[in-house]
């Protein structure tokens, strides 16, 4: 006898449990159990787009902006846009299986044009600060900010607060704990800006003003934020004076953004096109998404310090041309799939609306540049973003007029479902190959299996998401190599 394995029955082990499965099951596959009593292979599923329709009835101009924030307490997804003249919204809620959209709004107030309103919903103050340009400053247009608050299909708001007088095509994020920064692109100069924002009940409270954040800066279309909460520090992106897309690290102090340092994306760039940025906060990367010089939607990995911003990585996400003019880039974090979703316009106009999902730091792309919407009318597009419970919303507006199944200045609504797995339902390892909705044997915990190849002896193995046994930690405890062959699986009783 040469090892523990020459004391185990071949193939089956000990612990083993007859179940039916669902799916047929190679030997030695690590199985879910479901809640019909069958079992099923430890997987993921791949991010999917699981519902599209319209219309939310946008009456938009020539130029127009569009923003969504889904809220938690209302279970419902809120969009606003500006048709040239005044902020208007609708909102939604979504079944699982279809969203039901309130009436369109009476005008809320007074609104520029151009691509420029954007919203952050704060968890702790359940009310939401929206940004957007105000008809008058330097060039006809300023910075502007305003509280919103939420009940149903209902959306009140509070008085406006001008953010900068030069200020245009404003952006905002906050900490979650009542502190917001907007991030501006100041016409004077040809700079960036951030102001430093908390609310009164419904009223603005402007802090601290930094209109020349960056130093020699080139003047870009827009200059989006995030905040980075593990190391309480904000990151804009904005343009040098050469026009490439570069990082601005910054803190508040008290009231008053406090430049820390910053980074060029790339070594070139598109500088006029849009851009977006998130925040992921469980691998603690950034992830910043800009037009390259190809004009090619990219999206850069980086690493934050509380000092130092660097850039891990610079990846293509679509080799086809994005459209300058438009706002063709919004993104959004959701912490319950740990994944980024990336919608983009492009020039195209057989498939100008494409969405992508990724996970991890490297990226890895679980759906890459796939078509959200296609058309041979979808010129001038625009999308907005936010997540919750494992799904993304999403929502994009049509400039042109479209084929008759559409309408001119329509909205249109989607969710995506980001990736899942089945690995909490993990209860044992097939003894031997299963057909499906046959039955076969399981090992169970507490028991042996010995339907592997190339184990480790006296490491410890964990259920990977997509179903593999590593020695690479999870949440999932398979149990203890003890031959090439053989895991000793754990008995959690």
């Amino acid at each position: 006898m040469s090892n523990l394995s020459e004391l185990l029955p071949t193939g089956g082990g000990q612990n083993s449990v007859d179940f039916v499965a669902t799916g047929t099951l190679a030997s030695g596959q690590t199985v879910a159990l479901k809640t019909d009593g069958t079992v099923e292979a430890v997987a993921e599923t791949s991010p999917s787009l699981d519902s599209f329709q319209g219309v939310f009835g946008l009456s938009l101009s020539a130029s127009y902006s569009l923003s969504s924030v889904y809220v938690p307490t209302q279970d419902r997804t809120y969009f606003f846009w500006s048709d040239g003249s005044n902020m208007y919204n609708s909102s939604g809620t979504y079944n699982g299986t279809s969203w039901s959209f309130s009436a369109v709004s009476s005008a809320m107030f007074s609104a520029k044009r151009n691509y420029a309103v954007n919203v952050f919903y704060d968890s702790s103050l359940d009310k939401a600060v929206i940004v957007y340009e105000l008809t008058g400053g330097y060039v006809g247009r300023t910075a502007t900010a305003r509280v919103l608050t939420f009940s149903g299909s209902t959306v009140s708001f509070g008085s406006a607060a001008e953010i900068n007088y030069y200020g245009i095509q404003p952006d905002i994020t906050g900490d979650n704990n009542g502190v917001f920064a907007a991030s501006y692109t100041y016409y004077v100069g040809n700079s960036f800006g951030v102001r430093q924002i908390t609310i009164s009940g419904t009223s603005i409270v402007l802090g601290g003003d930094e209109p020349s954040m960056l130093y020699n800066a080139g003047y870009g279309n827009t200059a989006p934020v995030a905040y980075c909460d593990s190391i309480d520090r904000y990151v804009m992106e904005d343009v040098t004076s050469s026009g490439t897309r570069h990082l601005t690290l910054f803190s508040i102090v008290g009231t008053t953004p406090t430049l820390v340092s910053g980074v060029n994306l790339s070594s070139s760039g598109n500088g006029s096109a849009p851009a977006a940025l998130s925040w992921n906060s469980d691998a603690a990367k950034l992830y910043a998404f800009y037009a390259n010089s190809s004009t090619y939607a990219t999206v850069a990995i980086c690493s934050v310090t509380a000092s130092t911003i660097s850039v891990d990585s610079n990846t293509v996400i679509s080799s086809t041309t994005i459209t300058n003019n438009q706002r063709v880039f919004s993104s959004a974090y959701n912490p319950d799939v740990k994944q980024v979703f990336i919608g983009m316009t492009q020039s195209t106009t057989t498939a100008p609306v494409k969405y992508a999902v990724l996970s991890g730091t490297s990226p890895t792309f679980d759906v890459s540049a796939t078509n959200m919407y296609s058309s041979s009318d979808g010129s001038g597009v625009i999308i907005s973003t936010s997540g919750n419970a494992g799904r993304f919303y999403i929502g994009f507006a049509l400039q042109s007029a479209p084929s008759s199944s559409f309408v001119y200045g329509s909205g249109y609504a989607a969710t995506l479902t980001g990736t899942s797995n089945n690995s909490s339902s993990f209860i044992g390892i097939t003894s031997e190959a299963i057909s499906s909705a046959a039955t076969g044997a399981i090992n169970t915990y507490g028991g042996i299996n010995t339907a592997q190849t190339g184990l480790t002896i006296a490491s410890d193995y964990y259920v990977q998401t997509d179903g593999s046994l590593s020695t690479t930690t999870s949440t999932v405890k398979a149990g203890q190599a003890i031959s090439a062959t053989t895991i000793n699986m754990m008995d959690l009783t």
